[in-house]
């Protein structure tokens, strides 16, 4: 399998970071170089000028000669440094056809994740619906459970013939008992 795109992103910061490394040694050396161009420079042309006040032409001729093969040669040191100079500049665009590899990996997981987006959304709906129906199977029992729960029995006997088992009365005082009583009375009845 490819890698991924940390993985992409990652190799190609360490490319930049290695491919730096080597321009600025590469830069440093040319100064180094280019330092010890100038103080031969300075010396032939030392010579140069004492030749030239004795009147020796062989010695112009050498420490000219000398001096112009320094200065060329320093000329191409600092042409190299600042074209690696303008390389370093350019490093940080790095290599076109890595990046469109990373722009491509980026595209790809990017895709996959809206996919998986799109498909836990749908798989969300089916569970709303699901549980739609579930609170809809559980309010059918607990209305169940409740019809249940209530005393239907004591209830029939209590509408049918309460008055005939539990007095008007309460007994031993001149209150009326009330239903809440009766339908004690009955269901104590139902379960002796």
């Amino acid at each position: 399998m490819g890698k991924n795109l940390n993985e992409l992103i990652n190799e190609f910061k360490e490319n930049i970071r290695v491919r730096t490394e080597k321009i600025n040694k590469n830069i440093d050396e040319l100064k180094r170089q280019a330092g010890e161009l100038e103080e031969k420079i300075k010396a032939s042309t030392a010579k140069l000028v004492d030749c030239e006040l004795a009147g020796d032409e062989a010695g112009i001729k050498k420490h000219s000669g000398e001096t112009k093969k320094h200065q060329e040669a320093l000329a191409l040191v600092k042409a190299k440094i600042e074209a690696y100079e303008t390389e370093l500049e350019r490093t940080g665009q790095g290599d076109a056809e890595f990046l469109e590899k990373i722009r491509q990996q980026a595209k790809t997981e990017r895709e996959a994740r809206l996919k998986k987006q799109r498909e836990l959304a749908e798989e969300r709906k089916r569970v709303e619906e699901k549980i739609k129906e579930l609170e809809a199977e559980k309010g059918e029992l607990e209305k169940e459970i409740d019809r249940l729960s209530h005393d239907a029995e004591v209830s029939a006997v209590l509408s049918n013939i309460g008055d005939l088992l539990c007095p008007h009365f309460v007994p031993g005082t001149t209150r009326v008992m009330s239903y809440e009583e009766k339908k004690s009375e009955i269901k104590r009845w139902v379960e002796s």
